[in-house]
């Protein structure tokens, strides 16, 4: 994925950390570019304020500068600093995780969407500098190539937090030392829904009241299971459903996915206001071939919306199949829309699941319980 840099401000030195940093430092590795306010953006907000709050201070890694200004702004107001660091697989990734600990010598190390090899280096470097803890995110499921890689550097992590039972029991069939593991699911913020925000969205994208709106959050990679919904979307739902509309939300409104997409598809583009298309949605999909516990199926949740998705990773401990929402295998277009169908054709069953999965979110998957779990890890 390319950096995105318009609209950015030619002098960062007041988003990034200085060479002089007092006190105590915690540092997120997140490993990734940062295109717009999500999930993990609003964690490490609030992680910030709390670092603050016990007297440290939270620098955080982006390969490239964060897109969103609102996250930027947030980020600075609760305490911590940016870093402008690009750690992708490579010898030079490599050398610059080595230089970022030791500039910052932090007591606490947190890796999230970083490459194994790079994980390995920052441990080394981590012992090396008397680093207190050093911790791994693992995100998603892990790939079962290399178990041996995973084995010897997950080992000597202080802690693996895993985002969901599944991905902790892949770490365990490629012998990764219990020891080490903890499950800690994502929390988030529940998605605020202003008065008027489903009319005024609807009307933007030229979609009418009556209409049955389904809305995915995704980029654009094949694990994603876009094209499965799309699929599911042009071959089976079009045809049955005469104002049955699809709300895509991440993609690239200019990409080859738009260019090719069916009558109906609607692209939001990459943007910090999801809260407005789940306010215009009737129904959630989440396709995925792969996941470690999505976030966005658990914002559909906050926002009271039934989620269809695929029966793979951690998704199966968020959406209770028949309960709050519809479990499909994995690239099956025929199955999921058949699952769509079922809540189209029901607006009774819509709320209800989405009103159970609205409770199990509260019960959950809050920020507030979830960062108390993760910060245990920090002590």
């Amino acid at each position: 994925m390319a950096q995105v840099a318009d609209n950015l401000p030619t002098d960062m030195s007041r988003f990034t950390a200085s060479d002089r940093w007092p006190g105590q430092v915690y540092l997120e590795i997140t490993g990734m570019y940062s295109l717009k306010y999500g999930a993990l953006e609003r964690l490490l907000v609030v992680l910030a304020g709390q670092a603050r709050n016990r007297g440290a201070s939270l620098v955080v890694q982006h390969n490239g500068f964060p897109r969103s200004e609102q996250y930027r702004h947030d980020l600075l107001q609760a305490g911590g600093r940016i870093e402008v660091l690009d750690l992708r697989k490579s010898v030079r990734g490599c050398v610059r995780a080595v230089r970022l600990l030791i500039r910052f010598r932090p007591v606490v190390v947190n890796m999230h969407f970083v490459d194994l090899p790079i994980r390995a280096v920052l441990l080394v470097a981590a012992r090396a500098l008397g680093v207190s803890k050093v911790l791994s995110m693992v995100r998603s499921q892990p790939s079962s190539s290399h178990p041996w890689a995973w084995r010897l550097v997950l080992g000597m992590m202080d802690h693996v937090l895993c985002v969901s039972d599944s991905v902790k029991n892949d770490l365990l069939v490629l012998g990764v030392s219990e020891r080490v593991l903890a499950t800690v699911r994502n929390g988030i913020l529940a998605v605020t829904i202003g008065s008027g925000d489903r009319e005024e969205t609807r009307r933007e994208l030229g979609i009418g009241d009556g209409a049955t709106v389904l809305m995915c959050t995704a980029f654009d990679d094949v694990v994603k299971g876009v094209d499965v919904l799309l699929e599911a979307f042009s071959k089976y739902l079009t045809p049955k459903f005469e104002d049955f509309h699809l709300v895509l939300v991440g993609l690239d409104q200019q990409g080859e996915t738009a260019r090719n997409a069916p009558p109906r598809v609607h692209f939001a583009g990459i943007t910090d206001e999801v809260a407005r298309y789940l306010a215009a949605a009737d129904i959630y999909a989440q396709p995925s071939r792969s996941e470690g516990l999505p976030s966005a199926a658990l914002e559909a949740m906050s926002a009271g919306l039934p989620v269809v998705a695929s029966k793979v990773g951690g998704i199966p401990e968020a959406v209770e199949d028949g309960v709050t929402g519809i479990l499909v295998e994995a690239a099956r277009p025929e199955q999921l829309a058949t699952a769509i169908s079922i809540l189209a054709e029901d607006e009774e069953l819509r709320r209800r699941m989405g009103q159970e999965g609205q409770a199990r979110f509260n019960e959950r998957f809050r920020m507030d319980p979830a960062l108390t779990r993760l910060l245990r890890y920090y002590a």
